[in-house]
């Protein structure tokens, strides 16, 4: 699987986290040496991101912003 490289504001969804995990949604930061950094609900954090991982992007900050709202 080809690395996939992410922008500033970019929505990555975490394929390995389940439906009820916080983390699974995020807004990207910047890269990192094998992580990327991300951000959530006011949390920021390091996923791991290499060529085996599960993370695509779902869509932008600027354009789809209600995609990083909380479901309750």
């Amino acid at each position: 699987m080809k690395l996939e490289r992410f922008k500033f504001g970019d929505i990555i969804e975490n394929g390995w986290a389940g439906d009820k995990n916080p983390h699974k949604v995020a807004m990207f930061i910047k890269h990192k040496k094998n992580t990327i950094l991300m951000t959530g609900d006011g949390d920021v954090w390091e996923q791991y991101h290499d060529k085996e991982n599960r993370n695509k992007r779902i869509g932008s900050i600027f354009e789809n912003p209600e995609l990083l709202e909380v479901k309750k």
